[in-house]
């Protein structure tokens, strides 16, 4: 048996012969030749030759190889090549044969003899080569798509990033229409693309594409195709961009449907309309396919490409042209309806609030929302715990015939029994029989003291008119009080901005309830600080006011038109500025102010001179022509600010509005508020610094949970709702701090102390009065009953509670008042007897300074003063209450 070997077709002499044991197969030889593959320390094999073969390879009736034994008389020949080189067979011939010439020529003649071998691969026929033909230009077609795809996306991170950022909000605010703002989008963004266009066609023709631009007709259809593409799926992506928040998000997503509805369409389309049993189904599913303008882009280059194809095979198309319709004709009508059908969503989803079709399925989903068992609860709680000013503020806006029918289903669930029930929106669910004593007497003590105060406001709300409850409704006994209710009336007509019973919930497993029926007055020339925690729910409520999310249920009230049925109408009268800067990167601060004024309708000749005072105004004037990207962060918060007061809005809404800035800019923001507040419009301040609060504000209110716990002046919030007055000592280096503190607990009643720090000693004094033996007895953190009395048996300062009963009331109006807050229950009136007594042993002022001021000396005491609580600990209490009623809930639920 003899091998051989062949290395490189140019060599003719390298043919190696290698001696192996007798019974050698093809099959061993295989496995041989592969094992010394990497060893073999010559050039490449190519192929090898063995003779005499006495086995072979077959192929079984059941598709599988078996090695079959040759007859012994048998001369058999096997050839093996590698596979991994296209010429290992015709090397292998030319070696073998040159062999065999040599082995039969004489050396003498070998000289004068030449062996040549040609290998050539086979034409290609006409059918395959239209078949690559039509492969190459599918291709062309699909990848001149892809990029297509990704342009539309490109235009809508824009829009997304002004959505996100608000700037959106501020141009819809200062009066840009749907129409306005999505045409002008389209107008630009068109002409971007038309630019992309052209240059794509330059490229077609630079380089001679046949199948895009071989002829007139065929530039004029790819041109076409092109242009209609960007002119459908930019509305497209448009109607996309209204489920983003994140450009980048939006722009990514977009790209990928894109994709799929053009790229992956298309070639699903091909290999169905390939397969004969899928051409009826793919048949029908087109007209869905064309819904979308990436699959009428692909569908149209690819009809291009396969002109020739068709023409050469002859048939109904063989004379086919490029605007005909079943080449680019049929794709170029769908996308220029699904331009119209695409236009007309985007304008319908952007001003969906004001078709009434919209506004009576939310409405209906709202109510359902209301229905919830969640919701329900949680507003009835709400109500239960009024503050008497935000009581007061909901019968004033609201008006008396809505607390009517709140007092009549309270009645009719205390059993008509008006007495029984103390004037609340609804009646507190009763205790158990099994209720202990003890717990009656705490939860009616707690009752009486949480409504006290507003009860007696509204009894005693004028010195001429008398009010009782009598059956289901106020029966009003004099006609001074239709006075005051027309006066009110005209008063709310020309209030600039009413929040009536505004609430929002948003839906989920757990409902929430972010805003709990609002009622809140801002006058004109007012400033209101909407103070709370993050998630208060004050964000909610700017957005609720500024058309950005409609309410659950409730109204809002602008110049008096409501805000929720007629957006568009108070829009161009309300001044916001955002939380986020809705400012343009490329922009500069002179081009922002122009933009806002022309948007507000300022006259085109004081166009000039409102941006130039404004931007002096705020403080811009250094950088007023730099783009407002390399801004600073308190830059920024100026410019936003100078945006939302051009054009001298009526309502103003600030949030956060010094975030960012420094105490010099903040202080000088301030001024600017103070001057524009002076001008007659009202303003809703949202902050975090009660510094500013206190420094703005007429007013305010504080949102715990959604729902506002208190209502008023600052003074008057720090005097309900603060711990009494503050009282620091500093105490003499040789004094021990806790004489210092057991005189002050033995002399002052119901002193707490607070903190100690060194010789420094802080002490609460709930229930001093503001004057000299006068003070406010109310509150929890009256002494108990013995406490009282010993103090009021020792203290020959003992006051009446201004608050309670002026001196200008007449007893017979105490007397019923005090029947319409207790009724007839003695032990109601016995626990109102232990508050009065107990307010009667506060302290007051002068009686303080009085003692400290006579023994300090004595006692060791350095300096000391009192302070009124400030706004803050008054903030900080609430959300602790807060809070904790939130834990409270939650426990319930679960």
């Amino acid at each position: 048996n003899r091998y051989f070997d062949s290395s490189e077709i140019s060599k003719l002499s390298s043919v190696s012969y290698i001696q192996l044991s007798d019974r050698v197969t093809s099959y061993s030889l295989s496995q041989y030749l592969l094992s010394t593959y990497y060893s073999h320390k010559k050039q490449t094999r190519f192929a090898g030759m063995l003779k005499n073969d006495t086995y072979t390879i077959e192929s079984t009736h059941h598709g599988t190889l078996a090695e079959v034994s040759a007859p012994p008389q048998s001369c058999r020949l096997s050839l093996m090549h590698n596979s991994t080189y296209l010429h290992s067979i015709p090397a292998m011939e030319a070696e073998s044969t040159h062999a065999e010439l040599l082995q039969t020529l004489t050396s003498t003649s070998t000289s004068t003899w030449s062996y040549r071998l040609f290998y050539h691969p086979f034409p290609i026929s006409k059918a395959l080569r239209m078949r690559i033909q039509l492969f190459l230009n599918l291709f062309a077609a699909l990848f001149v798509l892809i990029p297509f795809c990704y342009i539309p996306a490109s235009f809508v991170n824009f829009i997304v990033k002004e959505n996100a950022s608000k700037a959106k909000q501020m141009q819809k605010l200062a009066g840009v229409g749907p129409v306005a703002y999505w045409v002008s989008n389209f107008l630009w963004d068109i002409t971007n693309y038309l630019l992309i266009t052209i240059a794509v066609m330059v490229v077609f023709v630079a380089y001679g594409n046949a199948e895009f631009v071989g002829t007139g007709e065929k530039r004029v259809a790819t041109l076409s195709l092109m242009i209609m593409y960007g002119v459908s799926a930019i509305p497209l992506a448009y109607l996309y961009s209204f489920m983003f928040t994140n450009p980048t998000a939006a722009q990514v997503a977009i790209s990928a449907l894109n994709f799929v509805f053009g790229f992956a369409l298309v070639i699903a389309d091909f290999i169905l309309d390939a397969v004969k049993k899928t051409q009826d189904t793919n048949l029908q599913l087109k007209p869905l396919y064309r819904c979308f303008p990436p699959f009428n882009f692909g569908e149209g280059l690819i009809n291009l490409t396969a002109m020739k194809f068709k023409r050469e095979l002859g048939g109904a198309q063989a004379h086919a042209k490029p605007l005909d319709w079943d080449v680019a004709g049929r794709n170029l009508v769908y996308m220029g309806v699904e331009f119209v059908i695409l236009m007309c969503l985007v304008m319908t989803v952007e001003a969906k609030d004001s078709f009434w079709i919209v506004r009576k399925i939310r409405q209906i989903y709202h109510n359902h929302l209301l229905s919830l068992p969640q919701v329900e609860s949680s507003l009835e709680k709400t109500r239960q715990n009024l503050d008497s000013d935000v009581y007061d503020e909901r019968v004033a806006i609201l008006g008396p015939e809505t607390i009517n029918t709140c007092i009549e289903v309270t009645q009719s669930e205390a059993g008509n029994n008006p007495m029984e029930t103390p004037l609340n929106f609804s009646a507190p669910k009763p205790k158990p029989e099994a209720e202990s004593s003890q717990e009656k007497h705490s939860s009616t003590y707690s009752h009486i003291r949480s409504h006290r105060n507003r009860n007696l406001n509204i009894a005693r709300n004028d010195a001429h008119a008398k009010t009782r409850i009598s059956g289901s409704a106020w029966q009003l006994l004099d006609g001074p009080r239709h006075h005051h209710q027309h006066s009110d009336a005209l008063e709310l007509e020309n209030t600039p901005l009413i929040l009536e019973n505004l609430t929002k919930v948003y839906p989920g497993k757990r409902p929430n309830v972010a805003v709990r029926e609002s009622c809140v007055r801002v006058k004109a020339g007012e400033c209101f600080g909407l103070l709370g925690i993050n998630g208060a729910g004050k964000s909610t409520t700017i957005r609720m006011l500024t058309g950005d999310l409609p309410p659950t249920k409730g109204d809002a009230k602008i110049l008096g038109v409501s805000a929720v049925r007629n957006l568009p109408r108070v829009r161009r009268h309300i001044g916001f500025c955002p939380q986020s800067d809705p400012l343009f990167q490329r922009m500069t601060a002179v081009e922002h102010l122009r933009m806002y004024a022309r948007l507000r309708g300022v006259p085109a000749k004081d166009i000039g001179r409102v941006v130039g005072e404004m931007i002096e105004l705020v403080g811009l004037t250094l950088y007023q022509h730099k783009t407002a990207g390399g801004y600073s962060g308190g830059n920024k918060r100026k410019l936003s600010l100078a945006i939302a007061l051009i054009g001298s809005p009526k309502v103003i809404l600030l949030d956060e509005p010094s975030s960012g800035m420094d105490p010099v800019a903040k202080r000088a923001m301030w001024k600017i508020l103070s001057r524009v507040q002076k001008s007659g419009s009202c303003m809703v301040l949202t902050t975090h610094s009660l510094e500013e609060c206190e420094a703005l504000c007429n007013s305010v209110g504080v949102m715990i949970s959604g729902s506002f716990k208190c209502f008023g002046s600052i003074q008057h919030v720090k005097t309900k709702f603060g711990q009494g007055y503050e009282l620091l000592i500093t105490v003499k280096p040789r004094t021990l701090p806790q004489d210092v503190c057991d005189f002050i607990k033995t002399h002052v009643p119901n002193a707490l102390l607070l903190e100690v720090h060194g010789q420094t000693l802080k002490f609460t004094l709930p229930g001093v009065g503001v004057g000299f033996g006068f003070g406010f007895g109310f509150g929890a953190n009256n002494a108990n009953a013995n406490n009282a009395k010993a103090a009021a048996e020792n203290n020959n300062n003992a006051w009446a509670p201004l608050s309670m009963i002026s001196e200008s009331k007449t007893e017979e109006a105490e007397s019923e008042s005090k029947s319409m807050l207790l009724g007839s229950d003695e032990k109601l009136s016995e626990e109102y007897r232990l508050m009065t007594h107990t307010q009667h042993c506060s302290f007051g002022l002068g009686a303080i300074f009085k003692t400290i001021e006579q023994a300090k000396d004595r006692v060791g005491i350095k300096d000391y003063s009192i302070s009124q609580a400030t706004l803050e600990q008054v903030f900080l209490q609430m959300a602790r209450e807060g809070e904790n009623e939130r834990k409270a809930d939650s426990e319930e639920i679960n």
